[in-house]
């Protein structure tokens, strides 16, 4: 056991410490001018990470955050440091990476806009199955760990989630449905995902590690009777341990998707496919963009990692032609139902992974928009070029792999225009990042 004072926050969620050697230690939690205690979890030789066992010496800037599971619980790892330090922060760390990953040392300065909710603002929540007693409980893993936590009073997912994941609990226990335990392998029932929308729908998934479930019919008849509010229930089988929504799936009843209106256009989710968690935030980033992006009615537009459409649906009446393009066969046969729900008749749905589309593309688009995982896109990007684009807008919720890109993107002849934050995530130092990029 050590003590350590806290000097920053940095990417990833940790604080930055030193030791008295001047070693750099990377800590699980602590705020700006903490002092902390905290036992070694494994180093390196440039940096050793350590778990903060107790606060010895709290921050001004430090709040109670009312879960009971905080500061254990991974869903909400800033939930302790007040709303408006977490903007500082957050637009902090983007100038670093960006400085530091990116190697641009005159970086135009850019907002840092909050969300308008900082709690229950997430249409998504991903719960654990795990033994709760002698019954099934649905909680969060800890921070960097595999253990689970109880998340009886969070307050991320949409107000009605609280309550139907009781009501789960109560209902899979009394039919005996066992929990999956990653460790030993055992059980059953991995997860329960919950996806809401505006109007008060949710549609639930219950994810197992076998396809066989014959108790659903029941559990169905009993969700259905005690939970109206849950339009639909689904049942995912998937046999992964590293990704929680994937495989194929059985709507139990309802449509087994999600509607959501993001200004004009109408999206409809299934029930395995990526659609952005905080709409509010979201509806802010298409605003910015479309100003950013000045669209024309005589030119084309490429949508790269498109999803279901999103950016494509947005922006397709403002363009002449508009291609998407999107590697995942569930989420571009959606994008396409989804076009003839918005009368979209200029799009081009194009199911192809991103890198062989730009490899194989010879076509010519003046503006493009990417928005891919957390991973990047690496110097793949660079293909982009070939397209001669007057303008790239770049979407990540990486600020790491976007300083990186962006500077693979500079090198081959576009340069960085404008940069803007948007708080998609409060209580966490997830940070989503727009790049504006012309060519020079």
């Amino acid at each position: 056991m050590k003590q350590f004072t806290v000097e920053k926050l940095i990417s990833d969620g940790y604080s930055f410490a030193r030791d008295e050697n001047g070693k750099v230690v990377l800590l699980t939690e602590g705020l700006p001018g903490e002092t902390v205690e905290a036992v070694k979890l494994k180093g390196k030789e440039s940096v050793e990470f350590w778990k903060t066992v107790r606060v010895v010496q709290s921050s001004p800037d430090r709040k109670i955050k009312g879960c009971k599971g905080f500061p254990d619980c991974g869903g909400c790892d800033w939930g302790g440091l007040q709303y408006s330090n977490q903007l500082l922060w957050k637009k902090r760390i983007v100038q670093e990476q960006f400085r530091r990953v990116g190697k641009f040392y005159e970086l135009p300065d850019f907002e840092m806009i909050p969300s308008k909710k900082t709690n229950h603002y997430r249409n998504r929540m991903e719960y654990v199955a795990y033994q709760k007693g002698k019954k099934i409980g649905f909680g969060m893993y800890k921070r960097f760990s595999n253990e689970v936590v109880d998340v009886e009073d969070c307050d991320l997912g949409y107000e009605g989630f609280g309550k139907v994941r009781r009501t789960f609990e109560e209902i899979l226990s009394r039919f005996g449905v066992k929990p999956y335990n990653r460790e030993s392998k055992r059980g059953f029932l991995k997860h329960l995902v919950l996806r809401g929308n505006r109007n008060g729908d949710i549609v639930a998934l219950l994810i197992t590690k076998r396809e066989s479930f014959p108790e659903i019919d029941k559990i169905s008849r009993e969700v259905k009777e005690q939970l109206p509010e849950v339009t639909s229930l689904v049942h995912v089988f998937n046999s992964r341990d590293d990704v929680v929504l994937r495989g194929p799936y059985r709507v139990i009843y309802g449509e087994g998707i999600i509607t959501e209106t993001l200004g004009d256009a109408v999206f409809q989710v299934p029930p395995v496919s990526f659609f952005q968690a905080n709409v509010f935030v979201m509806e802010e980033l298409l605003k910015y963009v479309q100003q950013e992006l000045n669209p024309s009615p005589s030119e084309t537009f490429l949508d790269l990692y498109s999803g279901i459409g999103t950016f494509a649906f947005y922006f397709a009446r403002m363009f002449k032609k508009v291609v998407a393009v999107e590697g995942i066969k569930i989420s571009s046969r959606a994008m396409l139902s989804n076009a003839r729900i918005n009368m979209i008749s200029n799009l081009e749905a194009v199911n192809m992974d991103t890198r062989d589309f730009l490899e194989k593309n010879e076509e010519k688009f003046d503006k493009v928009i990417l928005d891919p995982p957390r991973a990047g896109i690496g110097k793949d990007i660079e293909l982009i070029g070939k397209a001669l684009p007057k303008r790239i807008v770049y979407i990540s919720c990486n600020p790491t792999t976007l300083a990186r890109d962006s500077r693979y993107l500079s090198n081959k002849g576009f340069s960085l225009k404008a940069l803007r934050a948007f708080d998609m995530f409060p209580d966490t130092h997830h940070v989503e990042v727009v790049a504006i990029f012309n060519r020079v």
